[in-house]
């Protein structure tokens, strides 16, 4: 019998419906905590709030990503080889899935519960 892994996006549905707990920037990666999962985000996300897109060079980056703690979290969209959306109600954080854009091996880390560990 053969074991069927989830895709990426439906490990992701797990934290659906979940507030972030935490933004923690930890040397040069971000994690984010839900209850019982995290993502660390390897190339670093992009915050899109009322119109106006943060990266991680903008002054203003870590309090927009700070204001995302607390929002529970709508919907994730993951397009293999573009991005990963996560969705919340007044904002949206991407990661850049792109080859061009990796810092390094990886771009992310997603880690929730019993499932497997998921290394992009």
């Amino acid at each position: 019998m053969e074991l069927k892994h989830p895709t990426l996006s439906e490990a992701l549905q797990r934290i659906v419906g979940k507030p972030l707990l935490s933004a923690t920037f930890i040397e040069d990666y971000l994690q984010l905590l839900w209850e019982g999962a995290f993502l660390n985000a390897y190339t670093m996300p992009r915050v899109l709030r009322d119109g106006v897109e943060y990266a991680c060079e903008s002054p203003e980056y870590r309090n927009a990503m700070y204001g995302l703690e607390g929002q529970t979290l709508k919907s994730v969209d993951v397009r293999p080889g573009e991005r990963v959306w996560l969705n919340f109600s007044n904002a949206a954080l991407s990661v850049s899935l792109r080859d061009a854009d990796y810092v390094g091996p990886e771009a992310l880390q997603f880690g929730g519960g019993d499932g497997p560990l998921w290394v992009v």
